[in-house]
């Protein structure tokens, strides 16, 4: 893993509809800047579903589940959970909520973004700072706040001062503060390799890619769909359960995008 940078921010929205997104001294909310192997989330209970992101020799591959679970606990196995960006070079994975307000998660994420925000590092911003108020707006009876939880992975690319590029992965995950009844965020960034979901289904993940010993920056596209393939199929194996409905948080055919 290696050396993290930490910038501290805030990024929350209240049931008003505002949001901020400035520094903050007390690390609350929003983390810019955290560099790893693999995300280790603070959030009590995150999404459901499972998705991975690597990056290979020449190209990045994002996999994921296709289960979701309705509110009267049916689960359907169809679910639509990666996506293109119409606007810019991005691929994105979605857990959590699928839909809300009318709009997939996937619609929102272009629709959010104006049109000339050139890299990941910004379209990251905005979205961290965007998303929030629309989560807080949800109408309570179609989604309860202690509901509203919702995480992006991003695969793009990451410009230097040199005009040097390459290409990175970004989390947003979102979730809800409920003492302040507030939607909060925290953003982190990855070399080559990151897991969205549920926690068991995203160990068992790590377990398996530190098994496999896969140098991943190494590897050609078929490799590394291949090995996407397989991290997602293992989770599935080996996923936990939804807190609520008490049925398997991840399942159905793999989806697979190549950028």
């Amino acid at each position: 893993m290696t050396s993290a940078r930490k910038t501290n921010a805030r990024a929350i929205a209240g049931v008003n509809g505002r949001a901020e997104c400035q520094p903050d001294g007390d690390g609350i909310g929003l983390s810019f800047g955290v560099r790893g192997g693999g995300f280790t989330s603070t959030i009590d209970s995150p999404p459901m579903s499972i998705a991975v992101a690597l990056i290979g020799s020449s190209c990045s591959v994002i996999a994921s589940d296709s289960r979701c679970t309705h509110s009267d606990g049916s689960t359907e196995d169809t679910c639509e959970k990666l996506f293109h960006s119409v606007k810019y070079p991005i691929t994105f994975a979605v857990t959590g909520l699928l839909k809300f307000s009318g709009y997939t998660t996937g619609q929102w994420f272009d629709l959010l973004l104006p049109p000339s925000l050139g890299t990941i590092d910004r379209v990251t911003h905005e979205l961290s700072t965007a998303i929030a108020p629309k989560l807080s707006a949800i109408a309570e009876s179609e989604v309860g706040f202690e509901h509203r939880r919702l995480d992006l992975v991003l695969v793009g690319r990451e410009i230097f001062a040199d005009a040097r590029s390459r290409q990175t992965i970004r989390s947003i995950s979102f979730f809800p503060k409920m003492e302040m009844r507030k939607i909060s965020c925290e953003v982190k960034t990855f070399d080559d390799f990151c897991t969205s979901g549920d926690d068991t289904a995203k160990s068992a993940v790590t377990r398996k890619l530190k098994a496999s010993g896969a140098h991943r920056r190494a590897l050609p596209v078929s490799s590394i769909e291949l090995l996407a393939r397989q991290l997602v199929r293992h989770a599935i194996r080996n996923t936990g359960l939804h807190p609520v409905h008490k049925t398997p948080a991840c399942g159905g055919p793999v989806q697979v995008l190549v950028g």
